[in-house]
Order: structure tokens, then sequence, then C-alpha cells
């Protein structure tokens, strides 16, 4: 079980990753877009177009890196067997369950793995310096 334990870590910190940079590119892409149409457009039109492109892209980045920095958290906490990542990990892959495929299959193999009795007293051994 300790190999799933860490195949499910490392499984964690490179989805979260990946959500960072996506959530870095959307709020880069955006930020590009509302100066781009501030510049090129009509007055009028860019005084609106501007700030809606900006917030899109700000609110869409921040769901993104809200929804990732947990898991990385929990992937890391995960690595190094502390037991309160395994409580992390089970909230981010219930949350994960609706992310179609991957958080999904994700989630599923994360609550395979976290409820078993043994992983349990992996991270309980591993917390308490056993």
């Amino acid at each position: 079980m300790r190999t799933h334990i860490q195949i499910l870590a490392a499984l964690q910190v490179a989805y979260a990753v990946v959500g960072i940079l996506v959530a870095v590119g959307i709020f880069l892409l955006f930020g590009g877009l509302a100066a781009m149409a501030g510049v090129a457009g009509p007055a009028d039109d860019a005084a609106v177009a501007a700030p809606v492109l900006a917030m899109i892209g700000t609110v869409t980045a921040g769901f993104l890196a809200l929804l990732s920095v947990p898991r990385l958290i929990a992937g890391i906490g995960l690595l190094q067997r502390r037991n309160w990542a395994r409580v992390l990990t089970l909230i981010v892959c219930a949350i994960g369950l609706f992310e179609f495929p991957i958080g999904t299959a994700l989630g599923i193999y994360g609550f395979w793995v976290l409820t078993r009795d043994e992983t349990v007293a992996i991270l309980d051994r591993s917390s308490s310096g056993g």
C-alpha cells in the first residue's frame, strides 16, 4: 500500500501543478485580451470590454487556483506521509469527482487507497514518528 500512497501523492501533485499552470495561462490570456481590447477598440466599447475580460480571466484563474492549491498541499503532505494529508486528500478527491474524466478517476483511486486500514495504519505510524 506504500506504493499506492506514493503514486496517489505524485498524481495529486502533478494534477495540481497542471491546474495552477492552466490558471496562470488563463489569467495571462484574458489579461492580454483585455489590454488588446482597451487599445484596439473604440473608446466606449473598450471601456466595457476590457474590465469584463479582465474580470472573467481573474475569476476563472482564481477558481482553478482555489481548486489546485489544496490538492498540491495534500499531495506534498502524502509524500511526507502526514496523517492530516489523508483527510485533506479525501476532501480534494471528493471535489475532484466532479472534474470528469481525470478528476473522477483520481478521486476514485484516492478513495480506494485512503480508505484502506493499511493506509490508515501507515500514515498513523509515520505521523507518530514510528
